[in-house]
């Protein structure tokens, strides 16, 4: 075997399986997962960790958004929805809150819960804000 051959083999086994497996996207030529393909380019491709385009990618599939028509008839609250409040969620509960939005709405604090959520999903994904919140 030559070293390329090795050094492929290695890639192959630690390489781990594909971003669009892990997103749940059966390749193939049609339009519904060439249009999530796109998607799930789109989302690696912004200031995000890889795991959580594509989770995010896996979450907007689940939720039906596998088409270009579907996203479109979604309101941009539909679209981040499912993968915002998980991880709402996950957060309120590390920083003791309630942990779910009528529990947050109710907690006072602040009347505009989708900022509350949209800062409890950056906690969950920087260091430094939870850091900063303690």
């Amino acid at each position: 075997m030559s070293s390329h051959d090795e050094r492929i083999a290695r890639l192959l086994e630690f390489g781990g399986p594909t971003y669009a497996a892990q997103a749940g996207i059966r390749l193939a030529d049609k339009p519904a997962p060439l249009y999530q393909l796109l998607v799930m380019s789109l989302l690696l491709s912004t200031r995000i960790s890889a795991d959580v385009a594509i989770a995010a990618t896996r979450e907007l599939r689940e939720a039906g958004y596998t088409t270009a028509r579907k996203m479109q008839s979604a309101t941009w609250q539909q679209r981040v929805g499912p993968y915002a409040g998980d991880r709402a969620a996950k957060a309120a509960k590390q920083f003791g809150l309630p942990s779910t939005a009528r529990g947050l709405a109710s907690a006072g604090g602040t009347d505009d819960l989708s900022r509350l959520t949209a800062a409890l999903v950056r906690a969950s994904l920087e260091k430094k804000v939870r850091d900063k919140v303690g």
